[in-house]
């Protein structure tokens, strides 16, 4: 009878766990067809997509500058980083919806290399596609039109293009000039572009530098394991150490995945009414407030339930969470560690997958959409401590603290890995990411599984998160 009962009510709990992973399911694909987004929020996703392209191609610009003649390991002079990053942009405007920001780039790339038909053609399609920036690609389409001289260009336009996207407007601007005849004004533009670019590549080297830094502990790392694994292999092996008995059932962290889900797809319908009906044209740090609320009521009602599953342990929930400081040192070495030993295993994984790309960086999902129109100081701040300070601690304290040693309890250690990992790349609503995000989670289980804490954990997510906030700050 008690077993009836039991098995009742386990086939109760798995049924509302599934229909809310299939109503958040539904609510997050209507919104990525675009059904509650304003058009800047489909311009900035537009662009989020090609970040990766523009880092190339800018990057290809600054080795123009410092060193055209000379080719970096691994990936190549200016010219090839500049060919792959026009072949990302071409393959974006040949999708289903073609990319509007990726043809405004073609366009004036092509238009700085003098094929001005194509320049045309690539700018008139992006203003169909994008209607809140049609003036600007048909103003800069009259530049491109083939004839002895341009249509000129109003004050209101060229001031327009100055503060939207600083590198294409120095493009654009020094053919314009140069069509027109106007040579000081070509070459005052080239050098403000120069100027910029300079700044731009200093600071892409120094953060390379740190992730290249880092790759390089990574390899250390490794390199170590693989000689400790091939020199002691036939050492005694180690006792098995017990899994960490919790409190909760897998069906309890697959419950609490579930709700998570919902609750982020239901605050983001939500959020995105909001802001697109209620507040249009907010300040950007209202807009960041909004999200921060949205994220932290999501995250808050997970880890409500989750202190709730935890009974009989109101002196240890912290503890019993994965929150355990002994040897804070050594926690935080492993923490860094555990993410240089990532950065090798992100490089490698963006290189062999599709479309990987040559400096083997992979942006994370979070809030680089809103860091794209984020330009005060407080609303960059309060991005930064979102993404890189309440994030990590939210996220690793349900999925490292919570499901993990859930999943661990009736499952090996490999199996949990992986499937707490899956779970955590579904989270992030990109098909495009699955495979690094999923990689990450990997890396975040097994620091948890070795140190039986999730500070470790934390340090590593917080490390991803920083460099990718940088990395997306310079691109704005």
């Amino acid at each position: 009878m008690l077993r009836s009962v039991r098995e009742s009510g386990a086939a109760t709990r798995l049924t509302a766990i599934l229909l809310m992973l299939a109503i958040a399911a539904a609510l997050v694909l209507t919104g990525s067809r675009g059904g509650r987004l304003p058009q800047s929020d489909w311009y900035e996703i537009s662009r989020q997509r090609i970040l990766q392209a523009d880092l190339m191609y800018r990057m290809g610009m600054y080795l123009d500058l410092v060193m055209p003649h000379e080719e970096l390991p691994g990936v190549g002079g200016p010219r090839q980083l500049k060919e792959k990053a026009i072949a990302d942009y071409e393959r974006e405007v040949l999708v289903g919806r073609p990319n509007p920001v990726a043809l405004y780039r073609l366009g004036v790339i092509y238009g700085d290399r003098g094929y001005l038909e194509q320049a045309r053609q690539a700018l008139v399609r992006a203003a169909t596609l994008d209607e809140e920036h049609a003036g600007l690609f048909f103003s800069l389409a009259a530049v491109y039109t083939p004839g002895p001289r341009p249509r000129p260009l109003g004050p209101q336009a060229i001031t327009r293009l100055r503060h939207q996207e600083q590198w294409l407007a120095g493009l654009a601007l020094a053919t314009y000039y140069d069509r027109l005849g106007e040579a000081p004004a070509a070459a005052e533009t080239r050098v403000w572009a120069a100027g910029l670019t300079r700044q731009f590549g200093n600071r892409l080297v120094l953060l390379l530098s740190v992730y290249g830094g880092l790759g390089l502990i990574g390899l250390i790392i490794l390199l170590v394991a693989t000689i400790r694994w091939a020199f002691w292999v036939r050492q005694e092996p180690r006792p098995a150490r017990p899994p960490l008995l919790v409190p909760w059932e897998p069906l309890d962290a697959l419950e609490i995945v579930a709700l998570l889900y919902f609750a982020m797809a239901v605050t983001g319908v939500l959020a995105g009414l909001l802001l697109a009906r209620v507040l249009p044209h907010a300040p950007d740090y209202v807009r960041v407030a909004v999200i921060a609320v949205q994220y932290l009521l999501a995250t808050g009602g997970a880890m409500y339930v989750m202190w709730a599953r935890i009974a009989g342990a109101n002196h240890r929930k912290l503890s019993i969470l994965g929150l355990r400081l002994r040897r804070p040192a050594w926690l935080a070495a492993h923490g860094i560690g555990g993410y240089a030993v990532l950065v090798v295993l992100l490089v490698l994984t963006t290189v062999m997958l599709p479309g990987g790309n040559p400096l083997g960086l992979v942006p994370g999902q979070t809030g680089e959409r809103l860091l794209s129109g984020a330009h005060s100081v407080p609303a960059r701040v309060g991005l930064f401590v979102l993404i890189c300070v309440l994030a990590p601690v939210m996220e690793e304290t349900i999925f490292r603290g919570f499901v993990f040693p859930g999943l661990r309890r009736r499952m090996t250690m490999s199996g949990a890995v992986t499937m707490s990992a899956l779970l955590f790349a579904l989270m992030h609503n990109s098909l495009a990411a699955l495979v690094p995000i999923t990689l990450i989670g990997i890396v975040l289980a097994v620091l948890y599984e070795r140190n039986l804490s999730i500070v470790p954990s934390i340090i590593c997510h917080a490390l991803n998160n920083t460099l990718v906030f940088f990395l997306m700050l310079l691109t704005v």
